[in-house]
């Protein structure tokens, strides 16, 4: 399940994932879907959370498209 990061602080945030890569969010922002193996067990991230930092919260799933109908 993929997971959303939000920056709620007045400053840029940078996140380190538990895989080395990094999210850049400015002030306010909302990352893209994170895979769930990068924040879990993530020490960084959960200080960020504590603190009011950030916050961390499943991303919606996404819209499926109803199957085209074949005209005949």
């Amino acid at each position: 399940m993929a997971e959303r990061i939000t920056n709620r602080t007045g400053a840029l945030l940078t996140i380190g994932l538990n895989t080395g890569e990094s999210v850049h969010l400015a002030p306010g922002e909302t990352s893209g879907p994170v895979p769930e193996y990068e924040t879990h067990d993530n020490p960084w991230l959960e200080k960020l959370v504590a603190r009011g930092q950030a916050v961390v919260e499943r991303a919606p799933a996404p819209k499926r498209k109803p199957a085209a109908r074949k005209k005949r």
